[in-house]
């Protein structure tokens, strides 16, 4: 299944340091007819409202002012809703929602591993961002009952901050779910090469992901209500 434009030309990479290892992922929605910039919030933990960040754009870096920011912390839903003073991406359709992801069910997410993109000027100005695959695993609360998902796929660094993304088992256009936080680690022996324990761990990759549900990004949007106008330019059939 092909990841449509709708989805691609909405993600950038984003940092608020000097550095491009400092970077990670970030994507828009519209709420309200208001666009917003949505990311993990250990991405932005110190960004505040008049304050700036730096934003990926047409193959350059430009720091962008933040308008209002709301932050809900790791402890919470790991997710930053930002408003700017402009429009930053097409607004073809994706509508931000969870209904119709089923467990076991397809998704994708989207990001800069290790700030890699796609340069592909003739197709879209701006960096696109890599894809990966995963599957729903399983849904769960936090102790406040915020809603996450846990997905089983790859995760590397540089995703954080990017979005879930899937198509209704009934059929039709990609969703956005959640947010990217953070993958899980394995610590496992170092052994040499008899096979015998160095007494040294490593971690690995556990291949279970953590996103948190976009309804928690939306209701934070609709709490602000100050991101800049937006008007769709197409439909998708």
């Amino acid at each position: 299944m092909a990841v449509t434009a709708n989805v691609l030309t909405r993600v950038f990479r984003i940092r608020t340091g000097a550095w491009d290892q400092n970077s990670a992922s970030c994507f828009t929605i519209e709420v309200d007819n208001r666009q917003y910039l949505i990311t993990a919030d250990h991405v932005v933990p110190d960004v505040l409202a008049g304050g700036t960040i730096d934003v990926l754009l047409s193959q350059q870096w430009e720091s962008l002012r933040v308008v209002s920011i709301a932050h809900i912390p790791a402890r919470e839903s790991d997710i930053a809703v930002i408003s700017l003073q402009q429009v930053i991406s097409q607004t073809l359709p994706l509508e931000p929602t969870g209904d119709g992801l089923t467990i076991g069910q397809e998704v994708f997410f989207l990001g800069y591993p290790h700030g890699m993109s796609m340069t592909l000027p003739d197709l879209h100005p701006t960096p696109l961002p890599f894809v990966k695959h995963a599957i729903l695993s399983a849904w769960e609360r936090d102790s406040t009952g915020r809603l996450r998902m846990i997905l089983d796929g790859v995760n590397n660094p540089g995703f954080s901050g990017g979005p879930v993304v899937f198509t209704p088992s009934a059929g039709g256009a990609f969703r956005v779910a959640g947010v990217v936080s953070f993958f899980r680690f394995l610590s496992v022996s170092v052994l040499d090469q008899e096979g015998r324990d160095t007494g040294t761990r490593a971690e690995v990759n556990a291949g279970l992901i953590t996103a948190n549900h976009i309804d928690h990004a939306i209701q934070a949007a609709r709490d602000m209500g100050d991101g800049p106008l937006v008007y769709p330019t197409a439909t998708l059939n």
